[in-house]
């Protein structure tokens, strides 16, 4: 749909996040960089990403948000 279109365009927005992974995260609405605020990797484990996938989400979100605070 447009929606997820959009949502996707806006996680990719975020350098180095692949689009497989960035379709899944807009799949449990964290769409931007802005929504994971409060995310842990626990809860990306708990949705079905790896250890490793969420280690480097979150760590490619931190660097975004510092990198444009």
């Amino acid at each position: 749909s447009q929606k997820v279109a959009k949502a996707v365009e806006g996680i990719n927005l975020i350098p180095g996040i692949e689009p497989n992974i960035a379709e899944r995260l807009v799949a449990i609405g964290l769409v931007s960089a802005d929504a994971f605020e409060g995310v842990s990797s626990s809860d990306l484990l708990d949705a079905g990403f790896s250890e490793e996938e969420a280690t480097n989400v979150l760590a490619k979100v931190q660097n975004y948000l510092e990198s444009n605070a």
